[in-house]
């Protein structure tokens, strides 16, 4: 699961390019991946805290957060 918390739903160009090649790679090699954005949540800690929540709810076996930016 890869997990982004932005308090201003944005995410910079770099991060996206970054991202964009990282799923590519991760699709070349048939792994699977889920997505997970907590945005708007002022506290950073609460929102890694949702995101971790949402990653042990699901089958995923690694975490990775990204900052947006």
């Amino acid at each position: 699961m890869i997990g982004i918390p932005s308090y201003s739903w944005t995410v910079k160009i770099p991060t996206m390019r970054s991202l964009l090649t990282d799923l590519g790679a991760l699709y070349a090699r048939s792994d699977g991946y889920m997505l997970h954005d907590e945005a708007g949540n002022t506290e950073i800690s609460l929102a890694r805290e949702a995101i971790v929540r949402r990653f042990l709810d699901s089958d995923c076996t690694d975490l990775v957060f990204i900052d947006d930016d």
